[in-house]
């Protein structure tokens, strides 16, 4: 069955126009039809102007739905419409008599919608995610709520809605899995956004984190509630809701950001480019720093402390802690100085053989005093670090007792000598001596069947791949395109098969000390390698098991070959792990590597 997914990237006019040109076709129509599992509604994600929606499935007529007229419209179920083997899928909506309809029902393409508990949705299955969202489904008795919200995330002065519904706000904010990282401008602000309005001026000192960004965004902040009232005072469980639902959606954005970061690049100087490419987005450069600092290969030469201008030496470094996250920032922990300090990293620099990093670090004081900072026990390697911010005041009486002091520090890195970075050198040169490896490899590298080195080598020669940071090893896949790669491999697998005794014209064989036989075989343009059993007596009167084919590989299959990058430069040690799909029996057996 083939799909199409209506409005993926097309509006609704190029939607119709698609409907016209099926209709100019010939052919007979299908319709199935699957009632809602609970009642539901559809609303609009604009409202601004009249949108148009269809009066039947596959034809050019419109009614113009006018949200000032109808604010919602409730949903009878969804159909898919299979015409010349195409299906189109559509909610069927009760359409209102204000809508001057022709007859009593309306249809809006699903693929331009967003709904709630989407998985549980007539042909959920059948449906992919689009682009061009213009709709929402909401459950029966929210059109109200999603209706305010919806105007309360344009304006945040307006009146909030009585609850807060998660799938509606990513609904207007567009953002799904595949596109949250290009929603990162979004996703700040609206991080940055919840937290502030979940936050009074005494609370938003418990994200230290965000104090760069507290000029922004103090307007936004909630009035602090009376002393006498404070204990009482109740929660806003829609703030509250929108605050985590954001810090939920950030965490998975930095994941993602982290783990796309460029720990690979060739050149540390490289790395500190990139690194420093990444401003006003919060956690982002310090949960970097988390990471290479988990790399047990790299020592710290000497942290520099402001405070004391001291310089810790190796067996006194500073530890930080990988739980980093949008709700407890990133910390620093000095051991032998026993105290947690919130890290904002400023800036990166390459050094001779490793790489510097700049940070301010931040303290709570409660001892009612605060530390002072002077210029000259600034660490002068520091001094081109961003200024220390100095955090808002709430008033004598709230503030009094907890102020906060900033101090500049800088990390140098260097990789252990005769170890081997996982985070950083591991991949350093690993593309050149890649390049300069594959103009080596020669058919003779192929003449002893498959094996690891030659797997790895025809990997190499003839795949496409990438470095993996979930599994820090090269992942490459070949696929047996007709010609030079598939003849390759074709004559190594023959070499398995036939212990090295078949030669490049034969084309069929049997197995030593074996009846059963392998075929390279041509059809209608399409090779494929195969493994013959003849039909065999089962013994003790059970019959004849009949002859059967096992197929291998052809012309368009796929290798998978993961790698550790250090084989290549080593070329000793040609450890691999290689996916051929799932063989079982003979195939297996020819397809497996014969050595190391």
């Amino acid at each position: 069955m083939i799909f199409r997914y209506i409005g993926r990237d097309d509006t609704l006019k190029s939607v119709l126009v698609t409907c016209l040109l099926t209709l100019a076709a010939t052919g007979c129509t299908k319709k199935t039809y699957i009632a809602m599992p609970e009642p539901a509604v559809i609303i609009q994600l604009n409202g601004e102007k009249p949108i148009d929606i269809l009066q039947e499935p596959l034809k050019d007529g419109r009614i113009s739905w006018d949200e000032k007229k109808v604010p919602a419209i409730d949903i009878e179920g969804a159909l898919r419409v299979t015409y010349q083997k195409v299906d189109y899928f559509y909610w069927q909506v009760k359409c209102p008599a204000q809508l001057r309809c022709n007859g009593e029902k309306a249809y809006v393409p699903i693929s331009m919608t967003k709904q709630f508990t989407a998985s549980n949705m007539p042909f959920a299955n059948e449906l992919q995610p689009v682009k061009d969202l213009q709709f929402y489904v909401a459950k029966k008795g929210d059109e109200a709520d999603a209706l305010l919200m919806r105007e309360w995330m344009k304006n945040h002065k307006r009146p909030q809605p009585g609850k807060y519904l998660p799938d509606m706000a990513l609904a207007i904010l567009d953002i799904r899995d595949e596109t949250i990282l290009e929603r990162q401008d979004k996703l700040v602000h609206m991080y940055l956004l919840s937290t502030f309005l979940a936050q009074d001026a005494e609370s938003i000192l418990n994200y230290p984190w965000l104090m760069r960004h507290y000029e922004k965004y103090k307007g936004y902040l909630r009035p602090a509630a009376k002393p006498e009232e404070a204990e009482h005072a109740p929660e806003n469980k829609f703030l509250a809701a929108f605050a985590q639902h954001m810090r939920d959606l950030y965490d998975r954005y930095l994941a993602l950001a982290v783990e796309k970061f460029p720990l690979r690049a060739s050149t540390f100087k490289q790395l500190a480019a990139e690194f420093n490419k990444i401003t006003h987005v919060p956690l982002v450069r310090e949960l970097i720093i988390a990471r290479i600092f988990e790399d047990k290969a790299l020592e710290l030469d000497f942290f520099s402390d402001a405070e004391f201008g001291r310089r810790y030496a190796p067996e006194h470094e500073a530890k930080v802690t990988v739980a980093g996250n949008s709700k407890i920032g990133v910390s620093l922990s000095l051991r032998d100085a026993k105290v947690d300090l919130t890290m904002h990293a400023d800036k990166a620099e390459a050094t001779e053989h490793g790489l510097r990093f700049f940070v301010t670090v931040e303290k709570d004081y409660f001892a009612g005093v605060a530390v002072p900072v002077s210029a000259d026990t600034q660490d002068a390697s520091a001094s081109t670090a961003e200024a220390p911010v100095t955090p808002p005041s709430a008033g004598p009486e709230q503030n009094r007792n907890k102020s906060l002091a900033a101090y500049s520090y800088h990390i140098k890195l260097n990789p252990k000598v005769g170890e081997t970075s996982k985070y950083l050198s591991v991949t350093q040169g690993i593309e050149q001596d890649i390049k300069e490896y594959k103009k080596t490899i020669s058919d003779n590298d192929f003449a002893n069947g498959i094996t690891q080195e030659s797997l790895l080598k025809l990997a190499i020669k003839y795949g496409k791949g990438e470095f993996d940071k979930k599994i820090w090893q090269y992942r490459y896949k070949v696929t047996l395109s007709k010609g030079k790669v598939y003849n390759t491999f074709l004559a190594m697998a023959k070499h398995n098969a036939s212990n090295g005794a078949a030669s490049d014209y034969d084309y069929s064989g049997t197995f030593p000390k074996s009846d059963v036989r392998w075929v390279q075989s041509a059809q209608d343009g399409e090779y494929s390698f195969s493994i013959l059993f003849p039909a065999r007596e089962c013994g003790r009167g059970c019959g004849t098991m009949p002859a059967r084919t096992e197929s291998c590989f052809g012309n368009g299959s796929d290798i998978d070959v993961v790698f550790d990058p250090r084989a290549v430069r080593s070329l000793k040690d040609y450890a691999i792990t290689v996916d051929f799909g799932e063989q079982r029996g003979e195939c297996a057996e020819v397809l497996t590597p014969r050595d190391k």
